[in-house]
């Protein structure tokens, strides 16, 4: 009677006991290390997409179009279609204007560092005079009385009446003559066309946003690249 209930000299419980506790922890092990080199094997496991709803949201292919789930889910994909189309219409438009204000912020340090300046300097202030390359006595009498201007307006740029554009028609010899005594030149825009002012492609060009855009944006890089102080019109 002086035995506990639970007592015995048997050790049989006590090894099915320790021997029990092992296997459980070892197959907890091994659990742990399948799943850790499940890991590392396969770092994305694909997602329980079904293939007909993936066909039916993107229609790829011809048959997809025609099955009955592509077509339940038509509007879907045509909303995300659009929604995307938006967004590259606005981010390419919102790149088109910072390119065009960079290009509009050179010209006008352009200006102001490198023309203007000289104008300050002189008591008379701005002398100019307009040059025609349709005229043989334009380009004498430029010759004759450059170094007496700070300024020349040359007709060198016209609207086209077809493209809405700038036709340029530069002379070599009056240009160069403007280099070489370093005078500013400030070309004139002219609907002068063919010895005519035609005033529709004026009206169409301002009644026409993208075609303004367009004409100030051509007007922008003529006077970049030839270094002109800017545009009489």
């Amino acid at each position: 009677m002086n035995k506990q209930v639970f007592q015995t000299n048997d050790k049989s419980r006590w090894n099915n006991f320790k021997w029990s506790t092992r296997v459980i922890f070892l197959m907890i092990a091994l659990l742990i290390f399948i799943f850790l080199l499940a890991l590392l094997i396969d770092k994305k496991p694909p997602l329980p997409v079904r293939p007909d709803y993936r066909g039916m949201m993107t229609a790829s292919k011809p048959f997809m179009r025609e099955s009955h789930l592509s077509k339940e889910y038509k509007g879907f994909r045509d909303r995300i279609h659009t929604q995307k189309a938006q967004y590259d219409y606005e981010k390419n438009h919102q790149e088109s204007v910072n390119r065009n204000a960079t290009r509009n912020k050179e010209l006008v340090n352009h200006i102001k560092n490198k023309n203007l300046s000289i104008w300050n300097t002189i008591p008379s202030g701005i002398r100019s005079a307009f040059y025609v390359t349709w005229d043989p006595q334009s380009y004498a009498s430029l010759k004759r009385n450059i170094h007496n201007l700070n300024l020349v307006m040359p007709e060198w740029f016209f609207i086209n009446p077809k493209t809405h554009g700038v036709s340029t028609y530069i002379d070599k010899r009056g240009l160069e003559l403007m280099k070489k005594t370093g005078v500013a030149i400030m070309p004139m825009l002219s609907n002068n066309i063919n010895r005519e002012f035609k005033g529709k492609p004026v009206q169409e060009i301002l009644h026409s946003p993208q075609k303004k855009t367009a004409l100030i944006n051509e007007l922008v890089d003529l006077c970049l690249q030839n270094q002109f102080i800017g545009i009489n019109i």
